[in-house]
C-alpha cells in the first residue's frame, strides 16, 4: 500500500489555500479591492513552495512559476497603493 502525506491541494486548518497551477497563476485575476486577501494567499503559496532563492538552482518549470508568482505579488505594490 502506498500512502502519500501532505500532497493534497489545500492546507489543513481554518483557511485552506489552493496551490495554483502555473496556468491558474498566469490567469489569476488581480483586484486591488481584494489585495489583502489575494496577497496573503499568494504569499502562503510562495512560502509552501519554498523555492531556492537563486533562480539558477531551479528547474525551468519552477523558475517560471516562481517568477510569475513574485511578479503577481509585485503587481499589487505598483498598482494598488493609495
Amino acid at each position: 500500500m502506498l500512502a502519500l502525506a501532505g500532497c493534497n491541494n489545500a492546507a489543513s486548518g481554518p483557511h485552506p489555500v489552493k496551490m495554483l497551477t502555473y496556468d491558474e497563476l498566469f490567469n489569476f485575476e488581480t483586484k486591488c479591492e481584494l489585495a489583502t486577501q489575494q496577497q496573503a494567499m499568494l504569499k502562503t503559496i510562495l512560502e509552501r513552495k519554498n523555492f531556492d532563492p537563486d533562480p539558477d538552482n531551479l528547474n525551468p518549470e519552477d523558475r517560471a512559476y516562481n517568477s510569475r508568482l513574485k511578479s503577481t505579488l509585485w503587481w499589487y505594490e505598483y498598482r494598488c497603493k493609495q
